[in-house]
């Protein structure tokens, strides 16, 4: 009966990504609803986070704005230019939802999920209670190649391809190869 007593004896790491695990998830949440609804994600719109990028091109989500009405054409163009990022919030003590439309909806899946942003305390353990932050909603592909397309069983319908490309530090080769490997029904196949 003493769940804390419990986690407690995980090492730290592990207890902080059980935080960092639901804090992903709700991004995740939050971006598929973004497009669901026909948002545009190389696109901000008034209510959004933005985030400058390097020009290494890794987003600097310590340096955060949020788009306001006035200006968001402004926000558009230094998107288009490569010099900013939509992002959507890791919800935590220290980051609230978007404003705006997104932020509405933003604001229904934590009502959904009965959670606010001051559940993210963990006054028991507070080493891994959940600060937040930004994450941008898309990560660049850098030299993409595809080197070659073979099938492997023309009796099965299988084909291999072969390809190379970067990510920046934070993006996740396996969630752009899901992407790319996606096939027409995605439930029938197991995704």
């Amino acid at each position: 009966d003493d769940f804390v007593g419990a986690f407690k004896r995980l090492p730290i790491k592990l207890q902080a990504l059980f935080v960092q695990a639901y804090q992903s998830y709700l991004f995740n949440r939050f971006l598929s609803e973004r497009i669901k609804r026909g948002f545009c994600l190389n696109e901000a719109e008034a209510g959004d986070y933005v985030v400058n990028v390097e020009r290494s091109g890794l987003p600097m989500v310590n340096v955060v704005k949020v788009v306001g009405t006035n200006v968001v054409a402004e926000a558009n163009e230094q998107i288009k230019s490569g010099k900013m990022r939509v992002a959507l919030p890791l919800i935590g003590i220290k980051q609230k939802p978007s404003q705006g439309v997104m932020g509405q909806i933003e604001r229904q899946i934590l009502e959904e999920e009965g959670i606010q942003t001051d559940k993210f305390t963990v006054n028991e353990i507070s080493k891994v209670s959940g600060r937040g932050g930004v994450r941008t909603v898309l990560a660049p592909v850098q030299s993409f190649k595809l080197h070659s397309v073979s099938a492997t069983s023309p009796s099965k319908n299988q084909t291999q391809a072969v390809m190379s490309f970067m990510l920046l530090r934070g993006s996740y080769a396996t969630v752009f190869l899901r992407e790319i490997m996606k096939p027409e029904n995605p439930i029938a196949a197991g995704f």
